[in-house]
């Protein structure tokens, strides 16, 4: 019987699964409920808040709309299974679309996550996205953007 589960590939890939998964996890911000999911007992599900925001004035605009047509949502959940691989630019699109006077926007995401020294939940990250209206091509929303800016 031990040599049996000795040489077994299933139990031999089962043994060396989960330190691979949870290296790819740590080293990749993917999300630990995903790839099989042995390192999500570490961590609680992701909390992540968006607010999107007008150039021009500064103001906030309202998310109510953009939830209504699925963009937001969508955004959301690719965000906590991709980590910062998913970029907001599905959301922009739909933001310009929705919202046709604006010329640029400003799509701030915010992700909670577990401080390991006093394991309370904070604001482990916030990555700002900028994107304008392009401008020459009236008829359809493309965007031009900047890569993400990270706050300490």
């Amino acid at each position: 019987m031990a040599n049996f589960l000795g040489n077994s590939p299933v139990i031999s890939r089962c043994t060396a699964w989960p330190p691979v998964q949870h290296l790819l996890i740590r080293m990749t911000d993917l999300s630990p409920w995903k790839f099989a999911a042995w390192s999500m007992y570490c961590v609680p599900s992701r909390s992540i808040r968006i607010a999107v925001i007008s150039l021009e004035d500064g103001g906030q605009l309202p998310l109510d709309t953009l939830m209504e047509q699925g963009a937001y949502l969508e955004f959301i959940n690719h965000r906590k299974a991709l980590g910062r691989w998913a970029e907001p630019d599905g959301l922009a699109r739909a933001t310009f679309d929705l919202f046709r006077e604006l010329e640029g926007i400003e799509i701030i995401v915010e992700q909670a996550g577990v401080d390991r020294s006093t394991a309370m939940l904070v604001a482990e990250r916030l990555d700002q996205y900028e994107y304008h209206r392009d401008t020459r091509a009236p008829a359809a929303p493309t965007i031009s953007g900047r890569p993400p800016r990270r706050r300490p």
